[in-house]
């Protein structure tokens, strides 16, 4: 019978598993009845009896144990995975304090100083270390920095600003309403020349209190709260030098500020040149703490070994370089970020330098022969848009048509010109022979060295003789622009997100330190940028603006060629930088306090 049962039709023959269950099932019901015997004849005494789990345990056998502890294992594991995807999911990222950021710019500082900074690594630094009463926002607008709120009276001629309490400087001194009122007298001092000079001329500044100062304007301006981003320099640090030394003193390299970083570590060439900056987070600037803790600055003298540096991994990020160069970077996996620029190109004519360009006929030649479209395509790569104009393309998109050859030749034969055996052109002007041949000059970038050549080629097509002289960036302005020495400047101009072309047309800063590189001097339009600059009624402007446009076209004292994007490259782990339309490069550090390079997760509950 015992036979039968076993080998019955409704028999299953147990596999491995289920031997080793049954036997598993039956060792544990007997452990459970023996514990059970046990629990009811020992009598705990005191601390001394053991826990019945012992019992349990040291009943198995050793393969039983290690079935045991192997199935503890496993469920502890997967309640810990478990937790973990939980919580993995449950956590958001928020930002967090530390890590670093190294930059490449191109160029090196001279003045890292906000009363005379000029070139773009001047204002990269000084952008960093130093703080103004107001700060840009990435949307545009502005908000208070070292100032707590402003207040406009009805008339739109007197500000007041209050600063924020218990404000000091990098070094631990307090920054008080003295500091603004030295800084201002030295931006109006003309002896310093500072390109800031034309921004507060019959500006008044009155000290309230320690903590107050008022700002009284001949007339309204309606950009006066972009003048109230000026940096701030300490008194006690700049009070002993004079106009005289203003400009020599070690202060504009090794300087103190209240911005969002401050200086830790210069290294130096052989040349004294510096080759890098670290800079630190500062503790006490007036918007907070910034994330990252240290940003390094690194220069190089042109776009090609700023490039090799970031394909090193030398720099983490860069900006001024050539759209071709981002189109490059952006395949190869970097990422690329684009802002507008409130900024036109323009070959500016300096008709001191060359006769040919105080003849109405040459430059509207130069004007309708370059091909703007063309220009933009193959040497901005699409990031920029075509300009007629000096203010930016929103005004003035679209190109203007080519001249053919015929008209060019029907243009100056009747303005008194005639061609030589070799294709050029010659005519008398004041009694003097002189040739249409004249040298364009610009800044030895990528960029503006393809624009140049794409130019000159348009230019020759018709019988011009153009030659191209090329300067490093670092070199053009103090050599070149300041002494007004080319006759032909290939640049760029600042439009300003609130339009105010008066510093680069004003005939009053037509000398240095003005920016009227085009030498421009015409009364009506002076008198046109003179009232458009207290008008505080947007509808005037917009018609005041027009009225200037319409004479800068009409006068040709520029080729205006194109507006470009801003371009940036920066690390994938950057978080934070939102840019706005930029006036010059620096201003993309306007939130760099905000900027983030890494991360924490934390319970929503948590997150700010």
């Amino acid at each position: 019978m015992a036979h039968q049962a076993r080998t019955g039709k409704n028999f299953v023959r147990p596999n491995h598993f289920t031997r080793g269950h049954f036997y598993f099932t039956s060792r544990f019901k007997f452990v459970h009845h023996q514990l059970i015997r046990v629990n009811q004849n020992i009598t705990p005494v005191g601390r001394t009896s053991r826990p019945t789990l012992n019992l349990l345990i040291n009943s198995f056998s050793r393969r039983q144990m290690v079935a045991f502890w192997l199935f503890n294992l496993v469920l502890v594991g997967s309640a810990v995975w478990g937790l973990w995807q939980l919580n993995n999911y449950a956590l958001l990222p928020t930002p967090a304090r530390g890590g670093k950021l190294t930059e490449g710019i191109i160029g090196s500082p001279r003045f890292i100083n906000p009363v005379l900074a000029i070139s773009d690594a001047d204002k990269d630094l000084t952008a960093l270390v130093y703080s103004g009463l107001m700060r840009l926002e990435s949307t545009g607008n502005y908000m208070p920095d070292l100032a707590t709120d402003y207040e406009m009276t009805s008339d739109g001629k007197s500000y007041t600003f209050k600063l924020k309490n218990n404000l000091v400087w990098q070094d631990g001194q307090p920054l008080t309403t003295d500091d603004i009122m030295f800084t201002i007298a030295k931006v109006k001092d003309p002896a310093i020349k500072s390109p800031r000079w034309s921004n507060w001329d019959g500006v008044e500044v009155e000290k309230l209190d320690e903590h107050t100062v008022k700002f009284v304007l001949k007339h309204p301006f309606a950009g006066f709260l972009d003048n109230a981003t000026l940096g701030i320099l300490p008194k006690h640090l700049w009070k002993d030098s004079d106009a005289e030394s203003f400009q020599f003193n070690p202060l504009n390299q090794q300087t103190i500020g209240s911005g969002p970083y401050a200086i830790d570590r210069v290294k130096k060439n052989s040349d004294n040149v510096p080759e890098w900056y670290q800079l630190k987070s500062f503790r006490h600037f007036a918007l907070g703490q910034a994330k990252i803790d240290q940003v390094t600055i690194r220069f190089y003298p042109n776009e090609e070994r700023l490039v090799h540096a970031y394909e090193r991994g030398e720099v983490d990020s860069l900006s001024a370089v050539a759209p071709v160069t981002a189109v490059r970077l952006e395949a190869d996996g970097a990422r690329v970020m684009r802002a507008p620029l409130a900024r036109v190109f323009a070959v500016f004519l300096n008709h001191n330098q060359t006769a040919i360009f105080t003849q109405p006929e040459v430059r509207r030649l130069l004007t309708e022969t370059v091909n703007r479209s063309a220009l933009i395509k193959t040497v901005l790569a699409g990031f920029g848009s075509p300009a007629t104009g000096p203010l930016t393309p929103s005004t003035n998109t679209g190109d203007l048509p080519v001249l053919s050859p015929a008209e060019v030749t029907s243009l100056l034969t009747q303005n008194g010109w005639s061609q030589n055996d070799d294709g050029g052109w010659h005519k008398k002007i004041n009694k003097e022979e002189a040739n249409l041949a004249f040298t364009l000059t610009t800044a030895n970038t990528v960029e503006l060295t393809a624009a140049a050549k794409t130019i000159k080629h348009d230019w020759e097509a018709w019988g011009a003789k153009v030659d191209v002289q090329f300067f490093e960036s670092g070199d053009l302005n103090p050599n070149v622009i300041r002494p007004r020495k080319y006759a032909a400047l290939l640049f760029g101009e600042i439009t300003g997100r609130l339009p105010d072309p008066y510093y680069f047309w004003h005939s009053s800063q037509r000398l240095d330190p003005g920016p009227n590189i085009a030498l421009y001097a015409n009364p009506a339009v002076d008198k046109i940028l003179e009232e458009m600059r207290v008008t505080t009624d947007p509808t005037q402007r917009v018609a005041a603006l027009a009225k200037f446009e319409a004479a800068i076209q009409a006068d040709r004292p520029a080729v205006f060629l194109y507006a470009p994007d801003f371009i940036y490259i920066v690390p994938a782990k950057l978080g934070g930088l939102k840019l706005p339309t930029l006036n010059h490069g620096a201003e993309r550090w306007v939130g760099i306090h905000q900027w983030y390079v890494k991360t924490d997760r934390v319970w929503p509950i948590f997150a700010k």
